[in-house]
């Protein structure tokens, strides 16, 4: 029994619905992403270049200084997966500071700079902090 060109074209056509069905790649992916990640550069700022790097790719860089009045110079929003990452803050393209962290939905870190000793310094919290 030979098949109709509009026969053959209906079977590829369910196939192709049923392949696009069963795809849940996205769902999976956008399901283990973390809800609320944010990285906060707080205090210690002033006119300095920073740049941020997870698990070795660059997420921001700029020049900031740190407000007077909210005490935070940027707020950077990052889209991750849950999971454990590296955070690699450098700071006036010198003086870095690597720590490694896990986020399950939801993490804020705040990152501080003091220029007297070049040194950096994090803190984690699922919170958030009061000026948010």
């Amino acid at each position: 029994m030979k098949k109709t060109n509009l026969e053959i074209m209906f079977v590829l056509f369910i196939i192709i619905i049923f392949l696009l069905a069963c795809d849940t790649t996205t769902e999976t992916s956008q399901a283990n992403m973390a809800k609320v990640f944010q990285i906060h550069l707080q205090s210690g700022f002033a006119q300095t270049p920073v740049t941020i790097t997870i698990d070795n790719s660059q997420i921001y860089a700029d020049i900031i200084s740190t407000s007077a009045l909210s005490g935070a110079a940027a707020i950077v929003p990052v889209q991750v997966t849950n999971g454990t990452h590296l955070l690699r803050v450098t700071v006036s393209n010198s003086i870095s500071k690597d720590t490694s962290f896990t986020i399950q939905d939801t993490l804020y870190i705040g990152v501080n700079y003091n220029s007297q000793n070049s040194q950096i310094d994090y803190y984690f919290t699922r919170k958030g902090f009061l000026y948010d």
